[in-house]
């Protein structure tokens, strides 16, 4: 789901997301983690976060991987398909983030901002895999305060 800052619904979708930010915040140093466990964020389980989840179930790896979307009717249609899904307004929502030990991120972070600078979570973003047109350096300040952005192609990594 893309943002529309002109919808009030996106907005209480925001606050809710937001909410379950601040009580991972609280329970984070309670909640043990096992060091496998990986969100996937974006608007759309697509491009290189499909290809992650993808690979992940091919059984070449040990990490657990699932899909986090604010979307409700995302969420359902997905999880009708068989996709591990958390939907990030509900209730599991904070309870998974202070299990999760990495989030791979093709859009940004939205209420989840606060987390690369107050947990020990490693932050990835694959851009869709090339960044958009139009943008400058200001706009990948998010990006700075993650471990790794992966790009398609050495000469995008500039």
């Amino acid at each position: 789901m893309k943002i529309d800052r002109r919808n009030p619904w996106h907005w209480v979708l925001l606050s809710l997301f937001g909410a379950n930010v601040l009580l991972d915040l609280l329970l984070r140093p309670f909640v043990r983690k096992d060091g496998r466990k990986v969100l996937l964020y974006g608007h759309k389980l697509n491009g290189n976060l499909l290809a992650l989840y993808l690979e992940s179930n091919a059984g070449d790896t040990e990490l657990e991987l699932e899909f986090l979307t604010m979307d409700p009717l995302y969420w359902r249609e997905i999880r009708r398909q068989g996709i591990r899904t958390a939907l990030a307004i509900s209730p599991r929502a904070p309870w998974l983030l202070a299990r999760v030990d990495a989030i791979v991120t093709d859009h940004g972070l939205h209420a989840m901002a606060p987390l690369p600078k107050l947990t020990n979570i490693r932050f990835y973003d694959v851009w869709h895999g090339i960044p958009f047109k139009g943008f400058d350096s200001a706009d990948f300040r998010t990006q700075h305060q993650y471990c790794e952005t992966w790009v398609a192609l050495p000469l995008a990594k500039a």
